[in-house]
């Protein structure tokens, strides 16, 4: 049985994996416009099965970025230093969101803090903030 922080991980990776593809739009792709989903399938998978191995997250960073620069550039006509540039601009504009996000309810609210996040309702605050102010940049 699926649990409902497990289908709300999943739906935010796909959110996340839009907002990269997203920041790719300007760049022109090669053939088909079909691989896009690859790229997006990719990066939804691979986020999917590192949260159930209970990857940390700074691999799970880097995979995400070598995902961009590997399947980008089978898809996209830029060089794989633009596709480095997008997919650490996509990670932290993420990291960035959510620390401000946290920020700012650790003013109003007892401390949390990013390595101990265990109440699901700030948990899902968070991602639900975080993700609006991730879009909005």
């Amino acid at each position: 049985m699926i649990n409902f922080l497990t289908v709300i991980d999943i739906v935010f990776t796909c959110i996340e994996a839009w907002f990269a593809l997203l920041l790719l739009q300007n760049e022109e792709i090669k053939g088909k416009s079909y691989k896009q989903l690859i790229l997006f399938g990719t990066l939804v998978i691979s986020v999917v099965i590192m949260s159930k191995a209970d990857c940390g997250l700074l691999f799970k960073w880097v995979v995400q970025v070598l995902i961009i620069v590997v399947v980008g550039s089978f898809v996209y006509e830029c060089g794989i230093f633009k596709l480095l540039l997008y997919g650490l601009l996509a990670i932290c504009a993420l990291v960035i969101s959510e620390e401000i996000v946290i920020s700012i309810w650790n003013i109003y609210n007892k401390p949390v803090y990013t390595d101990n996040i265990i109440y699901e309702e700030f948990v899902l605050s968070l991602l639900i903030t975080s993700h609006a102010l991730y879009f909005w940049w």
